[in-house]
């Protein structure tokens, strides 16, 4: 298998769009990457609409999982709080979720447990009612690393308009050694993931106007983490 971008691997993010219906999905070298990623374009996201992130802000999330899920978090300068988690199915339990969310919470994360998938439509009933309430819409990263194929209501783990995250590393259902996949809600934010993953240069640009692509230098986008 490849070990870097080219068209072995535009072919392998074809099958899988093709495989899951859906067309918006990167390759990456971790799923840690894609969750880093995705809170980042996610704070984008909520300063273009005019709503500041700061390091007192929230980020729900599970205590049972990798710590690769929660480390990005950090690194994104965002607080951790810890949402229960239901005994009977691993997924994170929504009585404790709900009483959870404040004004400070911006994003919720959640692992699809051992391959079982949160309910999606509860889910959205929470965020519906508490829109009302704090006047704006957490974002959802839905953490896919354990729910390869899985489905909710005949529909696969992943597409449900959320940003998602897959592993494929060692262990994984599909692996490629190691690496992972981002899937993204929309063109926009695929379109800014595809540049985020290649240190903020467009890789259609090469030799554009008789520029080697690696020396481009109308670079607007880059990943920066923590302080």
């Amino acid at each position: 298998f490849p070990v870097t971008i080219g068209e072995r691997v535009e072919e392998f993010e074809k099958k899988l769009s093709e495989m899951f219906n859906h067309p918006y999905i990167l390759t990456l070298n971790s799923a840690t990457s894609g969750l880093t990623m995705a809170l980042r374009m996610i704070k984008d996201e909520f300063e273009k609409n005019g709503i500041t992130i700061s390091s007192e802000d929230e980020v729900l999330s599970t205590p049972l999982t990798c710590m690769a899920t929660n480390i990005p978090i950090m690194a994104n300068n965002m607080r951790i709080k810890w949402v229960d988690v239901d005994i009977n199915t691993g997924l994170i339990d929504f009585a404790d979720l709900e009483n959870k969310i404040t004004k400070k919470t911006k994003i919720i994360m959640f692992v699809h447990w051992g391959g079982y998938p949160v309910d999606l439509d509860k889910l959205n009933e929470i965020l519906d009612k508490k829109e009302k309430e704090i006047g704006f819409r957490p974002k959802i990263i839905e953490d896919c690393a354990h729910a390869f194929l899985s489905e909710y209501k005949g529909k696969k783990i992943g597409t449900s308009g959320n940003y998602a995250v897959f592993s494929l590393q060692a262990i994984k259902h599909l692996t490629t050694g190691d690496g992972g996949l981002l899937f993204c809600p929309n063109k926009e934010s695929y379109d800014k993931a595809k540049l985020l993953r290649w240190y903020g240069i467009d890789r259609n640009k090469r030799n554009y106007q008789g520029k080697d692509f690696r020396l481009e230098a109308n670079v607007t986008e880059l990943i920066v983490t923590g302080k």
